[in-house]
C-alpha cells in the first residue's frame, strides 16, 4: 500500500494509478493499494471525486497541517478549525465503504492529549488516526481495545438479540431499555473489535 499524499483532483490519483500500473507490469508485481492524504481546502472538497479515482483507493486521510495553512486559519485549542474537514471526509468515506484516518497528533509524548484528540474522532466517525512514531500505534491500541466492561456489555446484547430474533422478535427489553437492529449493530462492531485484539473468539457469540 502507497500513501499518496497532497491529492486534491481525480486526476492525481488517475496519474500516479497510470505510473504504478506501469512498473506492476514491467515487473510482475501484485496490484498496490492506495490511502489518500487530502491537505487542501480543493482536496477536500473534491475528495468524493478523489476516492472514487479508482478501486485501488482504499482510504481517506486529513492532513491537518497543511490544510490549516492552506485555509489560512489558526491552530485552536480544541481543533475546531478541523471540524468541517473531518466529518466531510467522515460522510465521503463511510458512504463509500472505505476508510478515514484523522490528522497527525504531533507531540510523540503527549499519551493524553493523543488519545484524547482520538477519543474525540473515533466519535466522529474516523477508523483510525496517521501516526508519525512507533509509541502512538499503542495510544491508538489503548483507545480502540474494549475494556472488559464494554465487552461484557456488548457480547450479553448481542446474545440476547441473537435469542430474539429466533423467537422472531426484532425489537426487545434489554437492561430496562428497548433494543433494535442499529442498536445492536453498533455493539457488533465492539464484539468486532474484541476479536481481532484476540480478547474473544466468535464462536462466543455464534456458538
Amino acid at each position: 500500500m502507497i500513501r499518496l499524499p497532497k491529492a486534491e483532483t481525480a486526476e492525481d490519483v488517475k496519474q500516479v494509478v497510470e505510473v504504478m500500473e506501469k512498473y506492476e507490469k514491467q515487473f510482475g508485481a501484485d496490484k498496490i493499494l492506495l490511502f489518500v492524504a487530502i491537505e487542501s481546502a480543493l482536496g477536500v472538497l473534491n475528495a468524493r471525486e478523489i476516492a472514487q479515482a479508482s478501486d485501488r483507493v482504499v482510504g481517506i486521510a486529513l492532513g491537518g497541517m497543511d490544510y490549516l495553512v492552506d485555509l489560512k486559519g489558526a491552530k485552536l485549542p480544541n481543533r475546531e478549525e478541523l471540524l468541517y474537514a473531518r466529518q466531510h471526509l467522515i460522510h465521503v468515506a463511510r458512504s463509500l465503504k472505505i476508510d478515514v484516518f484523522d490528522v497527525v497528533y504531533g507531540n510523540t509524548s503527549d499519551e493524553e492529549g493523543f488519545k484524547k484528540e482520538f477519543i474525540f474522532a473515533k466519535g466522529l466517525g474516523f477508523s483510525g488516526k496517521t501516526v508519525i512514531h512507533p509509541n502512538q500505534i499503542r495510544y491508538i491500541n489503548d483507545v480502540l481495545r474494549p475494556t472488559t466492561a464494554q465487552l461484557e456489555y456488548a457480547v450479553e446484547m448481542v446474545k440476547a438479540f441473537n435469542e430474539s430474533v429466533k423467537k422472531g422478535v426484532g425489537v426487545f427489553l434489554f437492561r430496562g431499555n428497548m433494543v433494535d437492529k442499529p442498536v445492536v449493530e453498533k455493539q457488533m462492531e465492539v464484539v468486532d473489535l474484541a476479536i481481532e485484539f484476540g480478547m474473544i473468539k466468535g464462536d462466543e457469540i455464534n456458538g
